[in-house]
């Protein structure tokens, strides 16, 4: 054990001892609460309270209450929990307070708590609603493996359409660069996993890495800039920001309308995450702004929502308190949170972007859940995609579903050019033997918010984690690039390094013919 580690876990030992933690010998009375009445009150006070019906009872009892009473202090585990975390990680749990050094209730009451959740789940989760069901018919897009030996480790795809050019990161920290051929121009050593790159006007690409990709809340993550053209194993790699937590997506702006553009970065972290502005100095350096501490910051997206002429800021926050918030630019470098979503803790909320279906110039918001990776590894009949309708007020509600087991990611275009939105979406954990074709599905708009699912043929040869829009041939229409993902393959899933899949619009070629 190194000297860190036993500093730490000496510190949580003397405040688990002087409150009496290992004695139980807490002087608390029991409360005349019930189970549900005191979920509300413990449960309800951090995130939406979850009904015992979203989850199985074994899911409850083994997976999600065990982390439940180690964030209320009703567990003696967390000596064992936090030995096993890296160092870093548990000194930056400790000083944020994640796990408290006291009972936060009677441990009658907390076992109120969970026979109410473990009494009134049921054994089984039911069902999907009844769909449409996907038909492999999709003959809108050619699918095809890219011609490039890519891996199914892919963690960035951006298509750079200024110089018609793609980049693909992968896990080890490998990043591609081709053209829209998919030749390789060059290949970049990076010190670790790439998760969003932006191109600046001097051809730099400007990265983020992830620092470790896997769950954890250290600080190694960094936004770099980085010189292409070398095809060397020395990478030109400059800093512009450290120390961040996991970060996942990057947007620049003028927040502040000082002439500078600031980078909005999403650190997604694990237990510990923030929403960060870096706001441009006069001399090139950047001045971090906590927007939020929550972590699981997954999408971000600029849009001026009150038409003041100040970017405000659309964000999904997908760790515990799962909801998508305006953060309202006020001027003098001052946001305002407003929830306009809630999403209950376990509903794996995946990704979020806007999008205007009624074409009534407001946006709506279009909406994954399928997270699947977490405390309760089973299928989920609210798991899918979602249509919420904005108001004109920028109030919210649900106008359109779409079963869809572990969806990570959905987005919004006219693909087959006819005046209105269909949607592209994507698995990463579906139901891969009752469901193989809801692993891609493509939804042809037919009008008023009805939408005919296709698949093709092929679509279960990756577990994709990644897709993107982009005329990467330049014939005036948007293809689809899709990034697969594997660190195991699923039972019966075909064994490729074909991690990079294009699916070719054909809309203009039948124009042409």
């Amino acid at each position: 054990m190194n000297l860190m580690r036993f500093i730490i876990l000496a510190s949580i030992v003397a405040i688990l001892a002087q409150s009496c933690f290992f004695a139980k010998s807490d002087t608390q009375q029991p409360s005349d609460l019930s189970g549900a009445e005191l979920a509300t009150r413990h449960c309800g006070s951090c995130h939406m309270l979850p009904a015992p019906d979203l989850l199985t009872k074994d899911a409850w009892r083994n997976g999600v209450l065990p982390q439940m009473a180690l964030r209320l202090g009703m567990s003696d585990d967390i000596i064992n929990v936090i030995s096993n975390l890296p160092s870093a990680d548990a000194d930056t749990l400790m000083q944020v307070g994640i796990y408290p050094g006291t009972p936060q209730m009677h441990p009658a009451d907390w076992q109120k708590i969970v026979a109410y959740y473990t009494t009134l789940a049921p054994d089984s989760l039911p069902a999907q609603p009844t769909r449409q069901p996907v038909q492999p018919t999709l003959s809108l897009f050619h699918a095809k493996p890219a011609p490039i030996p890519v891996p199914p480790l892919v963690t960035l795809i951006h298509h750079d359409s200024t110089r018609q050019q793609l980049w693909i990161g992968l896990r080890n920290g490998n990043l591609y660069q081709t053209d829209n051929q998919f030749r390789t121009l060059d290949t970049n050593y990076l010190p670790s996993t790439p998760s969003d790159l932006t191109m600046l006007p001097n051809g730099l690409a400007q990265v983020l890495l992830m620092g470790v990709m896997d769950p954890n809340d250290s600080r190694k993550g960094q936004l770099v800039t980085v010189k292409p053209g070398q095809t060397s194993s020395t990478t030109q790699i400059t800093p512009l920001v450290n120390h961040l937590h996991r970060p996942v997506q990057q947007l620049t702006a003028d927040f502040n309308q000082d002439g500078r553009n600031d980078i909005l970065v999403a650190q997604f972290g694990n237990t510990v995450g923030k929403l960060t502005l870096f706001e441009q100095q006069p001399n090139g350096t950047y001045q971090e702004r906590i927007l939020d501490y929550a972590p699981g910051t997954r999408t971000v997206q600029v849009h001026d929502f009150n038409h003041d002429g100040k970017p405000d800021i659309m964000a999904l926050l997908t760790q515990g308190d799962e909801s998508v918030a305006i953060y309202w630019n006020r001027g003098f470098n001052l946001f305002e949170k407003q929830v306009v979503l809630r999403f209950p803790p376990v509903y794996g909320s995946s990704y979020a972007e806007l999008a205007d279906f009624n074409g009534d110039g407001h946006p709506d918001i279009l909406y994954t859940n399928g997270d699947n990776a977490d405390y309760s590894k089973i299928l989920k009949p609210y798991h899918g995609v979602r249509i919420f309708l904005n108001d004109g007020r920028n109030h919210f509600r649900q106008a359109w579903f779409y079963p869809m087991h572990g969806a990570a990611k959905a987005i919004a275009h006219d693909f087959d050019q006819d005046g209105d939105l269909d949607i592209a979406a994507i698995s990463m954990f579906p139901d891969a033997q009752a469901r193989p074709a809801e692993q891609f599905i493509y939804f042809t708009n037919t009008g008023k918010l009805r939408f005919t699912p296709q698949t093709f043929s092929d679509n279960g040869v990756g577990q994709w984690m990644l897709l993107e829009k982009a005329d990467y041939d330049h014939d005036g229409d948007l293809d689809l690039l899709l990034g697969s993902f594997m660190l195991r393959k699923r039972s019966g899933q075909v064994n490729t390094d074909k991690g990079l899949w294009l699916l070719e619009n054909q809309t203009k070629q039948r124009v042409t013919l």
